[in-house]
């Protein structure tokens, strides 16, 4: 569904890059949360599986809420792999 390397937005507002698909689960794919809910750049990138996940810092259940088009908020992906 989420092609990996695109960017989207999380429920809790947060922006993160899709990492890899799960196999038998296309909607909960592994990402990396690169964002606040307000868009602001987290120092240190936080890796979750949603097939895995439990809830945000918030209590929220984190799941995918929109995809976003390459370059929203002034992200560019491709600084966030080596």
């Amino acid at each position: 569904m989420f092609p990996v390397g695109s960017l989207v937005e999380l429920n809790t507002g947060e922006i993160a890059i899709v990492l890899t698909h799960n196999r038998t689960q296309r909607l909960l794919p592994r990402i990396m949360i690169i964002c606040d809910a307000k868009k602001k750049p987290y120092d240190a990138p936080l890796t979750v599986d949603l097939r895995t996940a439990g809830p945000s810092p918030r209590g929220i259940q984190y799941a995918i809420a929109n995809d976003l088009p390459q370059g929203a908020y002034g992200i560019d992906a491709k600084q966030y792999y080596l």
